[in-house]
């Protein structure tokens, strides 16, 4: 199955007037293709006269070539239109991923835990700054036997309520009066929701409190 993903294209803002920018998507010679196939010109937010542009262009393929040009169109006094000479010409690569790849540790992402019970911890952490891009994430959290992760499921009873908007999450079904070191990792997900990169945003650790007599 083919990957699809994203990429966000960026050119100074043209000499003349104007909020008539276009995007095409070059062949080999640098000529126009009218058929884009699965590639999607986002909207261009036009008004700026100083600084740069950007577009987002959704649909590309992981680990293919493309050739992206970018023209300013204004209309001269007879209201005939024409072309200032190409603003950019802009060449990319999109990454190609053949497996989870690991991000670096992020250390500014500095987890917690801010509830304890005899059966229960509750995690907070903060969004990784590694480079994950315009990618979608999500978040997993592991526990650490030794230096091994593992997953919650293999702890009997024990599950794990996340929420990826607070960065929050509830780890329940836990022994009451036990030590527990826990990971907390952001995944990078593509257009079609492929895991394509990691990072570990934090350790952290517990002890349960003593069950009530």
């Amino acid at each position: 199955m083919t990957t699809i993903t994203s990429l966000t294209l960026t050119w100074k803002v043209a000499t003349v007037k104007t909020d008539d920018y276009r995007v095409m998507l070059l062949d080999s010679k640098g000529k126009a293709i009218t058929d884009l196939g699965s590639i999607s010109i986002g909207e261009i937010i036009t008004g700026k006269t100083t600084g740069t542009m950007q577009v987002m262009i959704t649909g590309c393929e992981l680990g293919k070539k493309y050739s992206f040009g970018v023209i300013a169109f204004t209309d001269t006094p007879s209201n005939r239109e024409y072309a200032e000479s190409t603003l950019a010409k802009v060449k990319v690569t999109v990454p190609k991923y053949t497996a989870v790849q690991k991000l670096k540790v992020d250390k500014t992402a500095v987890g917690t835990t801010k509830g304890v019970t005899d059966s229960s911890v509750a995690l907070e952490w903060q969004a990784s700054k590694a480079n994950t891009g315009d990618l979608a994430v999500k978040y997993i959290v592991l526990w650490m036997d030794g230096k091994q992760e593992k997953a919650l499921s293999e702890l009997p009873g024990v599950t794990a309520d996340i929420n990826p908007s607070t960065l929050k999450a509830t780890i329940t079904g836990l022994a009451a009066d036990k030590k527990y070191t826990f990971a907390v990792k952001e995944i990078a997900l593509d257009g079609e929701g492929n895991e394509i990169a990691t990072s570990l945003i934090a350790k952290v650790s517990a002890k349960t409190l003593k069950p009530l007599v």
